[in-house]
């Protein structure tokens, strides 16, 4: 599993009016049989997942081999690659 730490981003709060700090990192090398309810869950235990993608091809309908995870924080990507990779 490789998993590589994308730029942050800034998201802004609508109630509080503060930015929200939040990570996205990209999981490669997935098998096509691979379940977003898979990668919750090895994922999960690192922090809160705020989103999760996993891109399907279109012709076959099988994961193209990675996903994208975005955490609350730098510190929970971090924490999940460090441990995955």
């Amino acid at each position: 599993v490789e998993e590589e730490l994308l730029d942050e981003e800034m998201d802004q709060d609508a109630e509080a009016a503060a930015p929200r700090l939040r990570s996205t990192i990209t999981s490669t090398k997935k098998q096509k049989e691979a379940q977003e309810d898979d990668l919750h869950e090895a994922f999960a235990e690192y922090g809160e997942i705020k989103n999760l993608h996993l891109n399907l091809d279109r012709r076959t309908g099988f994961v193209k081999g990675y996903a994208l995870l975005e955490y609350g924080n730098k510190k929970e990507a971090q924490d999940a690659i460090d441990a995955l990779n």
